[in-house]
């Protein structure tokens, strides 16, 4: 089987990932406007609406470029690789201003760790697909998978009122 059919077997997929991550990035929004007043006394709400708008964001992207018609992989690859890129700065950037409000470590881990080495594997992914090699596809849906985790976590913390464990 070729990569592009294989593309189009996944389409449900990335329909369901595209609907389910916008969906909760809008209940980030609602969490937001729910804690407004917390977050303008400088409580950590602020943060991790970001870090929970932003794993819900890539999901959606990612989706979007692998609905692309016609099952296009070298474009699909230069539009994975840049997300990956970006993700993988954004990630980087932070977690380190994250680490100024002294997070445990499993919150380092669950939030930033994780979702930069996703980024990683979407990187994988993106040259697999340039390569025209199909099983880059499941590592693909690994990542939107662990995004969508990772986002979902953060966007539950955010509308219960929870803040990021800190010390």
């Amino acid at each position: 089987m070729q990569v592009e059919d294989a593309i189009g077997q996944w389409s449900d997929f990335y329909v369901a990932a595209t609907g389910a991550s916008a969906v909760l990035l809008g209940l980030v929004f609602v969490g937001l406007s729910i804690h407004f007043d917390r977050s303008r006394r400088g409580l950590p709400v602020r943060g991790l609406a970001i870090e929970a708008a932003t794993s819900l964001f890539y999901p959606l992207i990612i989706s979007l470029a692998m609905l692309i018609p016609e099952g296009r992989p070298q474009a699909q690859a230069v539009l994975l690789t840049t997300i990956a890129v970006f993700g993988f700065w954004a990630s980087g950037a932070a977690f380190l201003e994250a680490r100024r409000r002294r997070p445990q470590p499993i919150a380092l881990v669950l939030r930033f760790l994780v979702p930069w080495l996703a980024m990683v594997v979407l990187a994988v992914a993106g040259l697999g697909l340039a390569l025209t090699w199909a099983p880059a596809l499941w590592l693909v849906a690994a990542v939107v998978f662990v995004h969508l985790t990772v986002g979902t976590q953060n966007a539950w913390d955010l509308l219960l009122g929870a803040a990021p464990p800190e010390r």
